[in-house]
């Protein structure tokens, strides 16, 4: 539904028509109403949003699906670390292809719930990723200001001052 930040009203309403998902996410976790710049266009969207009953219940937990997800996984990864050699935090703080931690990844995109639950296993916070960014450099760069500004359970002082102090 990208259509819908062009403002192609009628190509909209075919794929609408046509069962295109009104719940859709993209890579950025934004529904199709979510980034239409058109006001006819996203009045359509809004007006079959509701006429398919969908409510702000299932959209916010549509947009919660990714970070339960992740959530889940990192749990289940934290189990196997009872029956390994290598210690929690380096299980939880494996790296993609682009040296992002699994903090990374949640701190950019505002999965509070994953944030706390990896600090709270005492990740470390200070990794950086194959661009020398940290976590926080992330969760800034994104505005994921929930994040910055949130005394978190493992969060230590100086990490907590610079948030306050970046967006103050």
């Amino acid at each position: 539904m990208i259509l819908a930040t062009c403002g192609h009203l009628e190509i909209c309403r075919i794929l609408i028509e046509n069962g295109a998902e009104l719940l859709a996410l993209n890579a950025d976790g934004n529904m199709p109403y979510d980034i239409c710049d058109d006001d006819r266009t996203l009045d359509y969207i809004e007006t079959q949003m509701d006429r398919n009953g969908i409510t702000q219940q299932m959209i916010d937990e549509t947009r919660a699906q990714i970070e339960n997800k992740m959530l889940i996984d990192l749990r289940n990864l934290s189990k196997k670390s009872l029956s390994s050699s290598r210690s929690i935090d380096d299980l939880l703080s494996y790296r993609n292809d682009e040296g992002a931690t699994p903090l990374h990844i949640a701190s950019a995109n505002g999965y509070q719930l994953v944030v706390e639950y990896l600090l709270q296993q005492h990740v470390s916070i200070n990794l950086q990723d194959a661009d020398g960014w940290t976590p926080l450099h992330a969760a800034a760069f994104w505005c994921q200001q929930p994040i910055l500004g949130k005394k978190t359970v493992g969060l230590n002082r100086n990490y907590y001052s610079l948030c306050v102090c970046f967006f103050s």
